[in-house]
């Protein structure tokens, strides 16, 4: 199907300009005949909605529109909805219905348009059918801006009619109670999270003043307050941001917002990560639960509570829960990442290198694959192919770190010396001086040349620091040699975690 049939009764307002995206293919997607069709019509993708607006920086608005659809249909138990990161690789068009369909193994797909102008709104919108190919239901709204509220639930409750879907319970309140009923506060909320989607440090303090300021308007609005502990939990990872004070900020922001909304499962999991920076693992994996209660297809919450039960050394379940995560959002690099590290650690190394290629395959330049699989090749002693991966992310990323790394793997062919492997981090040490680099990594470095004196020095600053990736420490092959050293074991049991568990559930 072109995706652009049932959008063109709105030409005045130049919708052929969107006409350049997908359009109908002669062949269907390879190897899949029309019978062999058996998608789950309540496994639904959200697609962008085109910005029709006059104005392009309205572009927020429909990426707002989106998003706020997702996170409504998210609330009927009976559908399973791809998350936002998935479904905005099709932003632009260019793929036929058939195939993202299939891609993301979804039997409902659901796409639009928006216009905005002054006080007013247009918005068209269709639901197909990717098994038949066919339209279970197309709209176009005009409206007020002032009734985007009650058009999103009316949208959220045809989707659910044109699916046979009766909602039971709740699911009428979650989908009909707004979180402000402010536009201004609204429309300030959805360009903070435009600019969070974006995940540079730049982008993330601009979302937080505008998260701010749609709560200068409404102080109620918990959603804006969980928007500014998401940014300040991705900041905490930052080399100019300190960890740990930066994480309980986080966890300030996610409180308010569970004290104004209990059943908010985005600040459940934000409270959860701050929990888990503090070193609480109990107190983290009880809220992940929750989120994940309050909302089953929340992507982040799954893939957050899989590192924690990594940390943990709970590896199966951990796999377990990275696989949910990428369930509901199938084409997310990062959560591919993640599942790339959990493999590894748990010395499932061809699966871990069978899931790097896979993500090589979607984005060949996605920098941590190449960088996860030259770890995977380290483990496994097959230097010249970790030094290829590591030449790729040296020429993707000329990070000081990268390059000392790449100088590492030469050294394990023969190209260099050991003697210039200890000055490329004597550089980084004294870098140090002048700005952030981690101590987490300067003592991986030390262990790679078998200097433990400074080793130490530098897992207690990290420590000190709050890093939660010392507990990986226990599952790298790099850190077997100090596994029982009392120095390396003192430190795991002061975190609260056990020592001995680096040998749980690895064969």
């Amino acid at each position: 199907m072109n995706r652009t049939d049932a959008l063109t009764d709105d030409k005045e307002f130049g919708l052929k300009s969107w006409l350049s995206g997908p359009k109908r293919r002669e062949h269907r997607v390879e190897g899949v005949s029309e019978k062999s069709l058996n998608l789950d019509s309540h496994r639904v993708a959200v697609l962008p909605f085109a910005n029709m607006s006059p104005d392009p920086n309205d572009e927020y608005f429909a990426d707002g529109m989106t998003e706020e659809l997702i996170c409504l249909l998210s609330n009927i138990g009976e559908l399973d909805v791809i998350s936002r990161t998935s479904a905005t690789k099709f932003k632009g068009g260019g793929r036929t219905i058939e195939e993202i369909a299939h891609e993301l193994n979804v039997g409902s797909v659901l796409e639009g348009s928006v216009r905005k102008w002054e006080d007013s709104l247009r918005i068209t919108i269709q639901l197909i059918d990717a098994n038949s190919d066919k339209h279970l239901w197309s709209q176009t709204y005009n409206r007020k801006l002032r009734d985007i509220f009650s058009l999103q639930t009316e949208i959220a409750e045809r989707v659910a009619d044109n699916l046979k879907i009766k909602l039971v319970g709740g699911e009428s309140t979650l989908i009909t109670n707004r979180q402000t009923g402010n536009i201004d506060a609204y429309n300030l909320y959805l360009q903070g999270r435009y600019h969070w989607n974006r995940r540079t440090q730049s982008s993330l303090e601009k979302a937080i003043e505008y998260f701010q300021k749609a709560i200068d308007i409404d102080p109620n609005y918990a959603l804006a307050y969980s928007g500014i502990a998401d940014s300040y939990l991705v900041l905490a990872v930052r080399p100019t941001y300190p960890t740990l004070a930066t994480s309980q900020k986080a966890k300030q922001y996610a409180i308010r917002a569970l004290e104004i909304n209990t059943l908010l499962p985005e600040a459940h999991a934000s409270l959860a990560l701050s929990l888990e920076y503090a070193w609480d693992w109990r107190g983290a994996e009880k809220e992940f639960q929750r989120a994940i209660e309050l909302k089953p297809s929340y992507s982040t919450a799954h893939h957050w509570y899989a590192l924690l039960l990594k940390h943990l050394g709970r590896f199966d379940e951990a796999i377990q829960e990275i696989k949910l995560a990428e369930e509901a959002d199938p084409l997310s690099h990062i959560i591919a990442t993640a599942m790339v590290n959990l493999l590894s650690d748990a010395k499932r190394y061809d699966e871990a290198i069978e899931r790097a290629r896979r993500s090589l395959e979607l984005e060949p330049n996605f920098m941590l694959a190449h960088e996860n699989l030259a770890d995977v090749y380290l483990r496994l002693k097959m230097y010249n192919e970790a030094l290829a991966e590591t030449q790729i992310v040296v020429n993707l990323d000329p990070d000081d770190f990268y390059k000392t790394l790449l100088i590492f793997h030469q050294m394990k062919v023969g190209q260099k010396s050991m003697i210039e492997v200890k000055a490329a981090i004597d550089h980084l040490v004294e870098l140090s001086k002048s700005q952030y680099v981690s101590p987490r990594i300067l003592a991986w470095f030390h262990t790679l040349v078998h200097d433990e004196g400074p080793m130490f020095n530098y897992l207690k600053r990290a420590f000190d620091e709050h890093d939660m990736q010392l507990a990986n420490f226990r599952f790298n092959p790099d850190f077997e040699p100090y596994m029982n050293d009392a120095r390396f074991t003192n430190l795991i049991q002061k975190m609260g975690l056990d020592p001995l568990s680096h040998a749980a559930e690895r064969s």
